[in-house]
């Protein structure tokens, strides 16, 4: 279709192949110079979709993804404050600062 040749067209760095495929499902393979492949199964999916697809493969790195919420974040060197506790809320408390 016309909207491959335009993206081929406006991206020069990509290398863009299509193949046919008999009796097997359609699919988007991105390949990247980290050596990580992406592969998207388009199978019925209308051509907004496989674009969007397409747009998503051309702008990540590869890798996989990796979910970082579950570690807790562990540090050699604490807190120079210290941790705070409720008995250290001193919002509502008044400070009389006198400079000598």
């Amino acid at each position: 279709s016309n909207r491959i040749i335009d993206f081929a067209a406006s991206n020069p760095k990509i290398n863009i192949e299509v193949k046919v495929r008999n009796g097997k499902h359609p699919f988007i393979k991105g390949g990247y110079i980290t050596g990580f492949d992406k592969q998207i199964c388009v199978k019925n999916l209308d051509i907004p979709s496989i674009q969007k697809f397409v747009y998503m493969l051309n702008n990540s790195s590869g890798r996989k993804i990796k979910n970082l919420s579950n570690k807790p974040v562990k540090t050699d060197t604490p807190s120079v404050q210290g941790v705070w506790t409720p008995a250290l809320d001193i919002v509502n408390k008044h400070f009389d600062v006198k400079i000598t």
